[in-house]
């Protein structure tokens, strides 16, 4: 019915423009012809007629190209008309029809449902429109930058060869011109990020902000008061006053727009829907940027990933109802997610963490259960029969579409999923060139847990640590050899010393089966890359002081 309705609209559009330019011929008719002089001037009636070769306004290049009714009726829907019809100039990054229909689709709305929420289609439409001119020559410059939308949010440009991204969307087609800008057409809907100041009010007040979600993000920083006063009254007249499930509180939020298409993309909606109760860890929309550029992958990517969207999905929910109150009691503690691994609680005064992610926002709740937003993604262990299967068949039936010749040792680093904390680090620290180079190279890779323990240890986050570039690299290069250790050579090193490319020694020291380096175990051995080796470890190497 939407589609219908959509086609149904540029029709009406396309009719009430050409009875306008109807309108304005028939009211020239009726003016009487020029004098005797006019047949010298006579071929200037025409030109204006025929439309000059300059083209119209955004909207109207838009309206008259006839590819883009979702667009043109979401700025109509919105009131953005006369704005993009104005002096400008402007940059419009315009979604295609199937980018609208992928976009409604993880959001689980309709067209009708979108158009009517006049809130978020500003922001999402504001958010793609810079308030300049941005020629393809001018985008080809900004490679790695972020530029600030209409919104006042920012987008950021990525190239790669002859392809240009903004966010997670691809630019399919350039420079189409303008009177007042100019239009870019991409292949997905750009989602601003969540609004920084909602969590903190949200986090005064908890159990206010219980029933916020159905508001729009613009008004939620305002609603949760007035709807403590007034529960279930001016904002929420046709809605009851007990929330919906979790997915539905997260659809109506509007401030979990990659976690709800992860969900749908993961087929957990229904799980989710189920009766509970559970307790969901929902990250930001900031937290699953990072993650992303951590982890070097687009949103696309990660969707269409639903083995290790399922795994990273189902470490965020508990299978129970945790309340901030319960959750207070915990420090230290593990808790068993729905993927069957554990996170650990930290309390530290008014700072509740977990894992590594920090609580902004508690005791959001749902019909079965309860949402806390965190600010970090949490990546759940790497499973403990894998690493084994690698160092028995390091490129073989686990990796059947890989070559079996590996990669370097980035490179199989990434690939194998199983570290991105280290895969992050590498690339904060700008040692990726280094790693990817001729070697040979021995890398000892601390697991997931060990960098949680030393962040924990060091009482440091994760961001913290991947903005310090000095402390990153002398940790990093304390990991490295410079030099091939298989297994086999390093069982010869009992008590030895080795130089890493730090500069400082460790010592290999073996008890029976065990390898320790330093005081850290090497639990798989022998993973190869074309450039080097990697041995994995349970614990992360400090370097000594000085």
């Amino acid at each position: 019915m939407s589609k219908k309705l959509l086609r149904l609209l540029a029709v009406l559009l396309a009719l009430s423009l050409v009875a306008a330019a109807c309108g304005g011929d028939d009211d020239e008719s009726v003016e009487p012809p020029p004098p005797a002089p006019a047949p010298a001037e006579a071929p200037s009636p025409p030109e204006p007629a025929e439309e000059p070769a300059a083209p119209g306004t955004i909207v109207e290049v838009a309206v008259e190209s006839g590819a883009f009714p979702t667009l043109v009726a979401a700025v109509q829907a919105a009131g953005l008309v006369d704005v993009l019809s104005g002096d400008g100039p402007f940059t419009v990054f315009a979604p295609t029809e199937d980018a609208f229909a992928a976009a409604l689709a993880a959001l689980d709305m309709t067209a009708a449902d979108l158009l009517a929420n006049t809130d978020l289609l500003t922001a999402v439409l504001t958010y793609h429109v810079l308030p300049l001119a941005a020629p393809a020559e001018l985008v080809l410059t900004l490679d790695g930058q972020a530029v600030t939308t209409v919104g006042g949010s920012d987008i950021t440009i990525t190239i790669d060869g002859d392809t240009v991204m903004v966010n997670n969307a691809t630019v399919v087609t350039a420079d189409i011109a303008a009177s007042n800008g100019i239009i870019h057409v991409i292949d997905t809907v750009l989602l601003p990020p969540a609004p920084a100041e909602e969590p903190e009010e949200m986090a005064d007040e908890p159990q206010e902000a219980a029933p916020a979600p159905a508001p729009p993000p613009s008004e939620a920083a305002e609603e949760p008061e007035e709807m403590a006063d007034e529960p279930a009254a001016d904002d929420m007249d046709d809605e009851p006053a007990a929330p919906g499930t979790i997915v539905e509180v997260a659809v109506e939020s509007g401030a979990f727009p990659t976690l709800v298409a992860a969900v749908q993309a993961a087929g957990l909606v229904d799980v989710l829907s189920g009766d509970g109760p559970f307790t969901v860890f929902a990250p930001t929309e900031d937290a699953f940027a990072a993650a992303l550029a951590a982890l070097d992958m687009t949103a696309a990517e990660v969707l269409a990933n639903t083995d290790l969207l399922t795994a990273v999905l189902t470490y965020h929910v508990l299978p129970l109802a945790a309340p901030a109150e319960l959750v207070l009691t915990l420090d230290g503690q593990a808790v068993t997610t729905v993927g069957g691994s554990d996170i650990t609680i930290t309390i530290d005064g008014d700072t509740v963490m977990v894992n590594n992610a920090t609580v902004v926002t508690a005791d959001i709740a749902a019909s079965n259960g309860i949402i806390h937003v965190i600010d970090t993604v949490l990546l759940p262990p790497a499973p403990a029969e894998e690493p084994e299967e690698m160092a028995d068949e390091p490129a073989a039936d686990d990796m059947d579409d890989e070559p079996a010749a590996p990669g370097t040792i980035v490179e199989v680093a990434v690939e194998s999923g199983a570290f991105p904390t280290l895969v992050a680090a590498v690339q904060a620290a700008g040692l990726v060139d280094v790693l990817s180079g001729d070697g040979p190279f021995t890398v000892f890779a601390p697991t997931e847990d060990a960098f949680a323990a030393a962040l924990a240890a060091l009482d440091m986050t994760a961001a913290e640590v991947l903005a310090n570039t000095d402390l990153l690299t002398a940790v990093l290069t304390y990991h490295v050899l410079p030099l091939a250790a298989p297994a086999e050579v390093v069982l010869t090193l009992d008590g030895e010393s080795i130089t890493t490319v730090n500069g400082a020694d460790i010592t290999v020291t073996i008890d029976g089966d065990t390898v320790m380096v330093n005081n850290a175990t090497v639990v798989t051995a022998d993973i190869a890359a074309s450039n080097g080796i990697i041995h994995v470890i349970d614990t992360v190497l400090l370097p000594p002081a000085g």
